[in-house]
């Protein structure tokens, strides 16, 4: 829209303002961010030639992932008012720490041309808790087995922690006992560590629980979920009362003429766990 004036054709003044409104753009949006932190985007109507043309009634827009692993929450719709171009969505919230790009939608107004941001870089958030990223679920009691435990912000990202951490490793529960190496540090600058030698005694199911001991103790511990051992390679023998291994060792017996006993020949690993008869 054009309009001109003159006095005593001295002077032309022209005011040139938008065209109709065609399309949405952002005049604000991040590259970058925290996950689990909310941002803020500014959403504008804008004529074919990208000029902010105002809305002649209010119309909702609407915020959505386009790409990216994570998810996206928080704040997601704000309105461009009747007579007015823009709208700033002040707290979306994004989970995961890659990238992302946001799309902007018009609803319920007037129709006009989404807008897909170009890329949202996402880094974690502050470390808040302990995760186990490789765990087993069987093992062989007597033999070292290997877990590895990654500090995590509060939704699942890899996040460093503020200075060298030390991990400790416990029983959850079990009725065996825990040895070997049960603990390893994260780095400052890194973010996981694995613990490589621990061994368990039993043929039982054991839960194993991983500590920040020192360093950032803050972080939450981990539990594991079971793990199934069962008994190493036969090393003894015994005779015993039963045959699944859950009698006693027989001792000395003095058998009369006509009668007898029974007993059972019982394999058991070097920590005295049934293998076989």
């Amino acid at each position: 829209t054009s309009s001109t004036s003159s006095t005593g054709g001295a002077g032309v003044s022209l005011t040139v303002s938008g065209g109709t409104a065609t399309k949405l753009a952002y005049t604000s949006a991040p590259s970058t961010g925290t996950a689990g932190t909310a941002f803020s985007v500014t959403v504008q109507s804008q004529d074919t030639y990208g000029n902010a043309a105002n809305l002649a009634s209010a119309t909702t827009i609407t915020l959505s992932k386009a790409t990216g692993g994570g998810t996206l929450s928080g704040t997601l719709t704000g309105s461009i008012g009747s007579g007015a171009n823009s709208v700033t969505i002040s707290t979306p919230v994004y989970s995961k720490s890659d990238t992302m790009t946001l799309t902007a939608t018009a609803s319920g107004g007037v129709t006009l041309t989404a807008v897909t941001s170009g890329n949202i870089v996402f880094s974690p958030g502050t470390a808040t808790k302990l995760a186990y990223t490789t765990v087993p679920s069987t093992g062989t009691a007597g033999t070292a087995f290997s877990v590895t435990v990654q500090s995590q912000d509060a939704n699942g990202n890899p996040a460093n922690p503020t200075s060298s951490t030390t991990i400790t490793l416990s029983k959850g529960s079990g009725g065996g006992t825990l040895s070997g190496t049960l603990t390893g540090s994260i780095g400052t600058g890194a973010n996981s560590v694995t613990i490589s030698t621990p061994v368990y005694s039993k043929s039982d199911i054991l839960t194993l629980t991983a500590t920040a001991t020192a360093g950032m103790t803050s972080l939450t511990a981990v539990t594991s979920g079971n793990i199934t051992f069962s008994a190493g390679v036969a090393t003894q023998t015994q005779v015993e009362t039963a045959a699944d291994g859950s009698g006693t060792v027989s001792g000395t017996a003095n058998v009369t003429s006509g009668s007898s006993i029974t007993v059972y020949a019982i394999t058991r690993d070097a920590n005295g766990n049934f293998v076989g008869n």
